[in-house]
């Protein structure tokens, strides 16, 4: 859940994950463990291409700015094996993605996740857990120091709307529980076998990407994304606006 929108004050990519949505306890009982990592190394792939993409219009490479809203996070996620698991996932992409954070901005902390926090960061590695700020409710002032109000999110306290929803759903994908249609579709992916050789080259010819109209058809959270710590893929980095226009 989450995306890339806009640039901070320094010009680097602005992730959001909406991580407390996710409930990643639960995530980690529905799905077998080696089908998470493959999704999210899947996600982390395309999320490095957005970057990339992003650089090559910009003419450099930034850092990584990287929002995470526990927002709904409770007690009954303060789990070790959870924390465990997560911090592996955590290990993994700091091979690929992690490093290029700046800065790692919590926000929304309720007691749980800050009681969460203080019990299970020691699983992380120091650099990454040393990037890390957590915030409760009171984060605006802390997101303004590093993103100007006009590309923060009007659900985060800032002026961003996308075609006037002020959670941005189009960019970034808003969470919540997997449906039971996707993840049965997510394991037979998973498990059938990949063709090779002409199979491969035939499957190639004959497959056609999805058109916009079929996308809008799937339920919300299929379009848009539902899988805990993932990006949503379409539009991970809209362009930047010019001064003056609207969002």
């Amino acid at each position: 859940s989450g995306g890339f929108l806009g640039h901070g004050r320094d010009d680097q990519p602005v992730a959001y994950e909406r991580l407390g949505a996710c409930n990643w306890p639960r995530l980690c009982r529905q799905l077998p463990w080696e089908f998470i990592q493959k999704l999210d190394i899947v996600h982390i792939q395309r999320c490095l291409a957005a970057v990339d993409e992003d650089a090559l219009r910009r003419g450099e490479h930034r850092g990584l700015l990287y929002i995470i809203d526990v927002q709904g996070f409770g007690w009954d996620q303060v789990q070790l094996t959870g924390a465990r698991l997560f911090a592996k996932l955590v290990q993994g992409r700091g091979m690929f993605l992690l490093d290029m954070a700046e800065h790692i901005l919590v926000i929304n902390a309720p007691p749980a996740f800050q009681k969460a926090w203080s019990m299970f960061k020691c699983l992380l590695d120091k650099a990454t857990a040393d990037k890390v700020q957590v915030y409760g409710v009171d984060y605006l002032p802390m997101l303004l120091k590093y993103i100007s109000e006009d590309e923060i999110p009007s659900c985060y306290g800032g002026r961003r709307c996308i075609d006037g929803d002020p959670e941005c759903r189009q960019v970034l994908a808003p969470g919540g529980p997997i449906p039971a249609s996707v993840r049965a579709r997510l394991q037979a992916m998973v498990k059938k076998p990949r063709a090779t050789g002409d199979a491969s080259r035939k499957a190639s010819a004959i497959h056609k990407e999805p058109t916009t109209s079929s996308c809008h058809t799937r339920r919300p959270n299929e379009a848009l994304g539902c899988f805990g710590g993932c990006f949503t893929t379409g539009r991970l980095l809209p362009k930047r606006r010019r001064s003056g226009s609207s969002a």
